[in-house]
């Protein structure tokens, strides 16, 4: 699983008009006025509320930002997260309804999180999720364009940690949470949300939990409902149009390259079947490049392999570094930390994971 590219007018992407609704509502209850926000991103109301309209990725960006300008509430997204209340009895709106059931029956939250990932493009282009077990810990990833609002970044993830709870019908116990932006002037909103310690200014926007509860056995597992399921959300997803990155195939051919240390673009072209300067040419017109690629794939292939406790000087080969010392100038450009400080980290969250007694 990759981070996406950057939004371009040119895949015009587009995301559910759900994603406007907490802060319209939230603007609403303030006694704001939405039409002004509405106009700037070129929406009217009735598109912003009808029951399944679909809006331009930067008309919700803008009015994300704009909100707010106008509340002057930074962490505005955490604040909004009332609007997900994991404990409500009434179903949340499409998609969300249909992510909660895909997760309801699937046979583990790990499962349910592969199973959903496809499907996000129903809330958004551009998204994407999944998790990485190491050892005690689950990493869950999702990644969207990087020219989002840290507010509806941080909103994501609230929807995202209390559709996990209304599956898991309790409380996800979370060890940190993690956003790759500025730490906003007050966090007290996030450790109430989360509550777990959150970092600032991270490798990656990402949730740290135990294992066993993303690889348990779902009580509510029920194979040929999830089939039947999964079928109905595949007809939704043929409704939308295609919309094929370039910068995904890319990635994914990085990381099989990586191990050789295969690591120029000539190589990974050639297995592409293009040109070099095709290559590049289609990478700019997703607004990516190469290095940026190859440095996405590197920072989160070394993350999983450094948790996982390989000894750094392999790492660094199976990562396409031919010496160790470079790799770790690299990675504390990327992290702020050197390799062996990330592997004491992770290994000192281990430990105080297994001295924890969880409900």
């Amino acid at each position: 699983m990759y981070a996406v590219g950057r939004s371009s007018t040119k895949l015009h992407r587009t995301a559910s008009n759900k994603l406007l609704w907490p802060v319209l509502e939230g603007l609403g209850y303030l006694g704001k006025d939405v039409r002004p926000l509405l106009e700037a991103a070129g929406l009217d109301e009735d598109r912003a509320f009808a029951p399944d309209a679909r809006v331009d990725l930067e008309a919700l960006y803008e009015i994300w930002r704009r909100a707010v300008e106008v509340t002057g509430e930074p962490a505005l997204g955490v604040h909004l997260a009332a609007f997900l209340d994991p404990s409500a009895n009434v179903s949340w709106p499409m998609p969300l309804s249909l992510l909660e059931h895909v997760g309801l029956v699937s046979a583990t939250l790990q499962e349910a999180v592969g199973t959903q990932s496809r499907f996000l493009r129903l809330l958004s282009d551009g998204m994407r999720a999944g998790v990485e077990v190491e050892g005690e810990r689950a990493i869950f990833r999702l990644e969207q364009s990087p020219e989002a609002p840290p507010p509806l970044t941080e909103h994501v993830f609230a929807m995202a940690v209390n559709l996990a709870r209304r599956v898991l019908r309790r409380e996800l116990p979370l060890i940190e949470v993690w956003f790759t932006h500025p730490a906003p002037p007050r966090v007290q909103a996030h450790a109430k949300l989360f509550k777990a310690p959150v970092r600032f200014s991270a490798p990656c926007n990402a949730v740290i939990a135990r294992a066993e509860d993303f690889t348990a056995r779902l009580p509510t597992a029920n194979e040929m409902l999830r089939a039947r399921i999964v079928r109905q959300a595949e007809r939704l997803l043929d409704t939308l149009p295609s919309i094929v990155l370039f910068e995904d195939k890319v990635c994914a051919q990085i990381e099989a390259e990586l191990p050789a240390g295969n690591t120029n673009a000539s190589a990974v072209a050639e297995k592409l079947g293009v040109s070099s300067r095709t290559l590049h040419r289609r990478l700019q017109h997703e607004d990516a490049s190469y290095q940026d690629l190859l440095d996405r794939v590197r920072l989160r292939l070394a993350v999983r392999h450094l948790a996982a406790g390989r000894p750094i000087a392999e790492v660094a080969m199976l990562v396409g570094f031919a010496q160790a010392s470079t790799f770790h100038r690299a990675f504390k450009s990327w992290t702020g930390q050197t390799p062996a400080d990330y592997q004491v980290r992770s290994r000192q969250q281990s430990v105080a994971l297994s001295r924890q007694a969880w409900p």
